[in-house]
């Protein structure tokens, strides 16, 4: 039925952790039924490299990747978990390929051939229905922030920011959206500003932080959506 009405079918690119029986057979799966349009990104071996997770946020900034396949026989449970946090912070789906079901995991359960696998980062909005509420939520409580909020709160802030200390209202802050492509979200100012300034994660007691960035961080209003 795709291929009748799109003639293009999206790829979806995948790599595997772990080289053996396992990611062997995921990937000569794909191979077989291409018309599911995965496209294999490469292998990533969990046992001789201690960084993986650096490793494949490193790959994952600079390739498009839609799901993870962590292929082995005896899964680290503190990798699993790290991969798992990674997979939900980076809208990536992590799949478990594994002779064994793992514990206490709120899982869903997928088959390829005679391969099971189990789905440990779901992502709610794969779902179109979830996508169409979410959508008609945004749109809605949107509109009622606008009015409601914004009108007066962000001018506020904007003064008192400005009174506080030179330099911009806003700054931009990467994240990661769909499909793990980075895009600009516009925050408060909560730090004293410098030009060509190197990037430096604050930390506790920070004497960048300004006395209006104070409350705002305490009071959570720079995590206010502004993009």
């Amino acid at each position: 039925m795709r291929r009748l009405f799109i003639k293009d079918i999206p790829l979806r690119n995948y790599i595997l952790i772990g080289r053996n029986g396992l990611s062997e057979g995921i990937r000569k799966y794909y191979l077989v039924n291409s018309q599911e349009g995965y496209r294999f990104g490469g292998y990533f071996d969990h046992e001789s490299n201690p960084q993986l997770l650096h490793r494949l946020t490193e790959f994952c900034k600079k390739n498009e990747v839609h799901e993870i396949f962590y292929c082995v026989d005896n899964p680290s449970t503190t990798q699993l978990q790290q991969l798992v946090s990674f997979g939900l912070d980076s809208l990536i789906k992590v799949k478990l390929i594994s002779g064994g079901t793992p514990q206490n995991q709120a899982i869903q359960f997928d088959k390829y051939d005679q391969i099971p696998a189990f789905d440990l980062a779901t992502l709610p909005l794969d779902e179109y229905r979830n996508q169409i509420i979410k959508r008609m939520f945004d749109l809605i409580f949107s509109m009622i922030f606008l009015v409601t909020v914004f009108s007066w709160l962000y001018p506020l802030l904007a003064v008192l920011i400005k009174w506080d200390s030179k330099g911009p209202v806003f700054f931009i802050q990467l994240r990661n959206g769909l499909k793990n492509h980075p895009f600009g979200c516009y925050k408060f100012r909560t730090m004293s500003f410098e030009q060509d300034a190197e990037f430096k994660q604050a930390t506790q007691n920070d004497p960048r932080i300004t006395r209006v960035g104070k409350f705002l961080r305490k009071s959570s209003f720079d995590e206010l959506p502004n993009s």
